[in-house]
């Protein structure tokens, strides 16, 4: 019967390591995908800020709600890893004018 029971515990301990392995794994994609819905943003961003500049217009109302949707997004999921080490500091966006 200790055998038996030994092969028991060495199993369940299998199961349990592969059930973390993957919830880090889904934390991983989870962060992966709200990393790239955010670079969609700033890319949006960007390319509304150089259509604008590019025939001299100011600040139009789909940058503000461009800015809006990120800021949402960085309070919803925090700053990306990449971005916040060495750093504790939250530096503010400029404001648009």
């Amino acid at each position: 019967m200790a055998l038996i029971d030994r092969m028991k515990a060495g199993a369940n301990q299998a199961v349990q390591k592969a059930q973390e392995a993957g919830r880090e794994a889904q934390s991983r994609l989870d962060d992966l995908q709200a990393r790239r819905a955010l670079d969609a943003l700033y890319r949006d961003l960007g390319e509304a800020t150089h259509a604008a500049l590019r025939v001299g217009g100011a600040v139009t109302e789909g940058m503000r709600s461009l800015v809006a949707s990120i800021t949402a997004h960085l309070e919803e999921h925090g700053t990306p890893a990449d971005e916040s080490e060495g750093s504790t500091e939250e530096t503010p966006a400029p404001p648009l004018t």
